[in-house]
């Protein structure tokens, strides 16, 4: 299946899933990533929200930008011939162009629901942390950053598990491999 195909499967069985995504200055969790933007979102599914932070890349904006937003003329727009050709580094000009970058795009609800899966991938309801942080292969500067990621994690868990039955989350993981 090609990207943008599981894109689509995954928006289908997502009905009824809200999002609300803002902009935000930084992330509460204090990671930081250059030029990346960051996001304050909410997803609603009946009565039933989760509010959390999502970033997304330079590499992601610069594409988004090289097709989207307004023309440069613009207070708010930016000349998408900046993008082109980046190839992950920017030049001085595209960086203050990336601001109002950040401020128009907007991640969906299948790029946040899509994080959240991956983060889910292969954890149970009982794992322990000693057993997420094995099997995570991430390597954490500070314990503390460690045990507030596992806390995040299975709280965006918990979630997906409120508000898909556990046929259609297995096949939103499925899927979300695949993204």
């Amino acid at each position: 299946m090609q990207p943008s195909e599981t894109s689509e499967a995954i928006r289908a069985l997502l009905h009824n899933l809200t999002i609300d995504c803002q902009p935000i200055r930084s992330r509460s969790d204090r990671q930081a990533f250059a030029n990346a933007g960051h996001y304050a979102f909410a997803l609603t599914k009946g009565r039933e929200t989760y509010r959390g932070e999502y970033s997304v890349g330079v590499g992601i904006l610069t594409r988004w930008a090289q097709t989207n937003g307004k023309p440069s003329n613009h207070p708010h727009g930016w000349d998408r011939s900046l993008f082109k050709n980046s190839g992950g580094r920017i030049s001085l000009a595209a960086e203050e162009a990336l601001r109002n970058v950040r401020a128009a795009y907007r991640p969906d609800v299948v790029d946040i629901v899509g994080s959240m899966l991956h983060n889910l991938c292969g954890m149970s309801p009982d794992c322990t942390f000693r057993d997420w942080l094995d099997d995570s292969g991430m390597d954490f500067k500070h314990p503390a950053d460690a045990l507030e990621t596992f806390e995040a994690v299975k709280a965006e868990a918990r979630f997906l598990r409120r508000v898909f039955d556990a046929s259609t989350l297995e096949t939103l993981q499925t899927l979300a491999h695949d993204l």
